[in-house]
């Protein structure tokens, strides 16, 4: 089934469940990446979830070989899309760093059980969307749930960036703190 079920049935998961699960997104993207492929829609429902607890990227009808030219069409799920692909309509925009801002969404999903932001959309987004529906997608300052560790909150920070210059790479989040599971990184902040 879709991870999103299993999300749903358990309200969030804690850090180390997240982290296992979140990892073996980030392979499936980065596989996708390193083949000259964005796949533009990243969401929990195109995440299967196998019994096993391996779990598969699916659906990539929107995906997009960036090996020849970047992606500049506006494609992709409200609610998990990044905001350079809405804001600058029609313009190029990084797909490797468009997918990156979704997986921060999923990671956020799951150690929170909830999205981040409230973009009043909940559908695909599309090219001529009206200027008011696009403001709500500028935005990248989410509120962090009490029970976040401080390194799963820095790293949400680095990946969900509105300016993708400034959007943590595949890299980056493979030798963050808390996806590598080093000390500290199951600890809640200290209030």
């Amino acid at each position: 089934g879709e991870l999103y079920d299993q999300l749903e049935a358990a309200g969030r998961f804690d850090e180390s469940r997240a982290r296992e699960i979140f990892a073996q997104i980030v392979d499936g993207v980065s596989y996708c990446h390193s083949r000259g492929v964005c796949h533009r829609d990243l969401k929990l429902e195109n995440v299967l979830w196998s019994t096993d607890g391996t779990v598969r990227l699916t659906d990539f009808g929107f995906s997009k070989d960036f090996s020849q030219q970047s992606p500049k069409s506006t494609v992709g799920t409200a609610l998990y899309v990044a905001p350079e692909v809405v804001l600058h309509e029609g313009q190029q925009y990084d797909g490797e760093l468009a997918d990156i801002w979704s997986l921060g969404i999923i990671l956020y999903l799951l150690a929170a059980g909830r999205f981040p932001f409230n973009r009043g959309h909940v559908g695909g987004v599309a090219p001529g969307m009206s200027s008011r529906s696009k403001e709500k997608f500028g935005n990248d300052n989410f509120r962090v749930p009490s029970h976040f560790s401080m390194e799963l909150t820095a790293l949400l920070r680095k990946i969900l960036c509105a300016n993708p210059k400034h959007r943590a790479s595949i890299a980056d989040i493979r030798s963050h703190p808390w996806f590598t599971g080093r000390t500290g990184a199951n600890e809640p902040p200290v209030t």
